[in-house]
């Protein structure tokens, strides 16, 4: 557990530098852009995100399934680059697409958004689809640092693309997006240079691409899921109401993420220890995590809403004091999130293709169905709602799930005793 911590401290270490700086970064854009620019601002990047989660298709996770206990000579090369043609192929088809939507709805669908604001956004794709698998590929060679490393030379790049560029340059909405654009490259950029240092006989295999998106297909609901209740609210938001009540809701979002630095920590080290040792072989370990990092969060929900005020007026200024009580009603959230990015490692090395998927697509569905019915009545709140319902749930089909893992890893003991 020692080994297994400090890793988890080097992730989370990596994390917390990434979600300080995403700090100083959101302290500028929120002065500088106020709240209808960051609502903006918000739903560009929202629009960008949808697309990215529905074109990684979920090619991450199938390949920790498919690569656990395998050496890496058998699957190095012709893993990473069979995933590389892929992920060109669904980047140009994407830009397409959101191209023919532009023109087809006449920018309605993207309300709020210019061209501009849309073309700035979309650059950064390639980067957000590419750095999603080379992540869970450095992680299933055990080059987790390698990923962390990048992860905060992402975030630098950003930081100081914001400062010359929204401060400097006063480049307002545009300036903010060229600077997330840039830190998504900067992300891709180093875990692109460590894979190729890895060595391999780099190629596209047909047969490896078949297995990668035959897992896909199983299993790819699952992050539709995940995206409808955890970013879809924004788009929603941004299509119904003001832009500023989208940049308050993004903010409170925001300021949740930076809440679960220790459950995304815990989450990443978790699917490093499935690839390496098994479904089985992890859940002792795993098991004890769960229990750990939800005391954890806890604490961090209890100082979260006693510090919400001040931490809002430092990050954002007293302009954004309207996300405190938005704040303050989504902690109860981070047991859920917490039990769920941990046990999410669990149903993929078991290849639970379908049933995650299942789970998911029905969390998001009813997001999606709460966000519809009371963001236009209820703005901003509206939207915590559907938070509220989704995490609730989640907790309850991952309870299930941990107990049932329980029972067969205490099979596995017995059959191994025989």
């Amino acid at each position: 557990m020692r080994n297994l911590w400090l890793k988890i401290l080097h992730t989370g270490g990596a994390t917390f530098y990434a979600s300080l700086a995403s700090a100083v970064g959101l302290a500028i854009t929120t002065r500088y852009l106020g709240p209808s620019g960051r609502g903006i601002y918000a739903a560009a990047i929202a629009w960008v995100t949808l697309v990215a989660v529905f074109g990684s298709l979920s090619l991450g996770p199938v390949i920790v399934h498919q690569v656990s206990g395998r050496p890496r000579s058998e699957w190095l090369g012709v893993t990473t680059g069979t995933v590389a043609a892929i992920l060109a192929a669904v980047t140009l088809l994407a830009w397409a697409g959101a191209a023919v939507a532009f023109a087809v709805t006449r920018g309605r669908l993207f309300s709020n958004l210019t061209p501009g604001h849309l073309v700035i956004a979309f650059a950064a794709l390639p980067f957000l689809l590419g750095s999603d698998a080379a992540r869970f590929i450095l992680n299933a060679l055990d080059r987790l640092a390698v990923a962390n490393w990048a992860q905060v030379s992402g975030t630098t790049a950003a930081l100081a693309s914001v400062g010359v560029l929204v401060v400097l340059f006063r480049g307002g909405v545009r300036g903010a997006l060229v600077a997330w654009a840039i830190g998504s490259a900067a992300v891709m950029l180093v875990m692109a240079v460590a894979l190729l240092r890895e060595g391999g006989d780099f190629a596209i295999r047909r047969d490896i691409g078949a297995r990668l998106l035959g897992g896909s297909g199983r299993l790819h609901l699952t992050a539709i899921g995940n995206y409808l209740f955890s970013q879809a609210s924004v788009l929603v938001l941004n299509y119904y109401r003001p832009p500023s009540e989208t940049g308050f809701y993004q903010l409170t979002m925001q300021l949740f993420g930076f809440a679960l630095l220790v459950s995304s920590a815990v989450g990443t080290v978790s699917f490093g220890l499935v690839a390496q040792k098994g479904a089985n072989g992890a859940w002792p370990e795993q098991r004890r995590l769960i229990g750990q990092s939800l005391g954890a969060v806890s604490l961090i929900a209890v100082l979260g809403y006693v510090l919400a005020p001040l931490g809002i007026r430092i990050v954002a200024g007293s302009g954004f004091l309207p996300a405190v009580p938005l704040f303050r009603i989504v902690l109860p959230a981070l047991i859920g999130s917490t039990f769920s990015t941990v046990m999410a490692s669990q149903w993929i090395g078991r290849g639970l293709f379908w049933q995650a998927s299942a789970l998911t697509i029905a969390v998001g569905l009813i997001s999606l169905i709460a966000d519809l019915i009371f963001i236009p009545r209820y703005g901003m709140y509206g939207a915590l709602v559907s938070t509220l319902i989704t995490y609730g749930t989640s907790v309850i089909g991952n309870g299930g799930m941990a107990i049932w893992v329980q029972r067969e890893w205490r099979r596995s003991l017995v059959a191994t005793a025989a």
